[in-house]
């Protein structure tokens, strides 16, 4: 997050888009923060699922925040098939920090927008970020559905956007593959649902002063307070289902 918002700061490349990405290391300083590494955990080595439904597997993805940014790494283990198999090795450096932004839209049956603007990178290597842009829109009931009336049925149901860009803004392409990268974006999607349907609290947690400190003369800027996504040890109705992996 730190390393992120530095790169921002500093961007100076004569593209159109420098005073997006400048911006964009604003947005995370400013955004709630939020550390879901026990989710992440539960939905790699506690359950079987491997495939997911967006729509009905995260049944309620009513934001949390307004503007929030979550943490997470990919454990060193994964389940799948009743086996608990390691990760490729070094997964567990592998950062993700998801900028996820929320507003209200005007055109049925949209309620909510949420802009999500994901990083993976590794610490080792900082000049390797793989950033991708996703929009999605919400029914009153927090469900995802279509941005405009008339999509195809089964289609997934969201737009490539672009890095600040909302669906009523001009929006860069985005290639197959980086569209695919919603995948990612699962943790995030499970903590808001998990929250929502009580399968999981939040727990506010301030930042020792001691270590405030040194964090604002090493970066300038530390968050004051962190937002811990705990999982109830008994979950239920969170969305994600324990059902050997077999869900399409």
């Amino acid at each position: 997050m730190y390393k992120l918002v530095e790169l921002g700061e500093r961007f100076n490349r004569p593209v159109p888009d420098a005073t997006v990405i400048r911006r964009q290391a604003q947005a995370v300083k400013d955004a709630v923060k939020v550390r879901i590494q026990p989710v992440a955990d539960y939905l790699y080595m506690e359950t079987d699922q491997e495939k997911f439904h967006v729509e009905r597997d995260f049944p309620d993805l009513t934001p949390l925040w307004p503007l929030a940014c979550y943490m997470w790494a990919m454990p060193r283990f994964f389940r799948s098939e009743g086996q608990i198999l390691p990760n490729p090795p070094g997964v567990e450096r592998v950062e993700h920090v998801c900028l996820a932004a929320a507003k209200s839209y005007d055109k049925p049956p949209v309620k909510w927008v949420y802009n999500f603007l994901l990083w993976a990178w590794h610490p080792g290597f900082p000049n390797m970020i793989r950033q991708i842009v996703m929009v999605i829109g919400l029914s009153g009931e927090g469900r995802v559905c279509d941005l405009e009336p008339g999509a195809r049925a089964g289609e997934f149901h969201y737009a490539s956007g672009g890095t600040d860009r909302w669906p009523s803004e001009p929006s860069h392409p985005l290639s197959p593959e980086l569209a695919q990268g919603h995948t990612l974006l699962y943790p995030v999607l499970l903590a808001t649902s998990l929250c929502n349907r009580q399968g999981a609290r939040i727990e506010r947690v301030p930042t020792p002063p001691k270590l405030l400190l040194r964090r604002v003369e090493r970066n300038g800027w530390a968050p004051d307070c962190w937002h811990n996504i705990l999982v109830n040890p008994a979950r239920s109705g969170g969305g994600v289902r324990d059902n050997g992996g077999q869900n399409g």
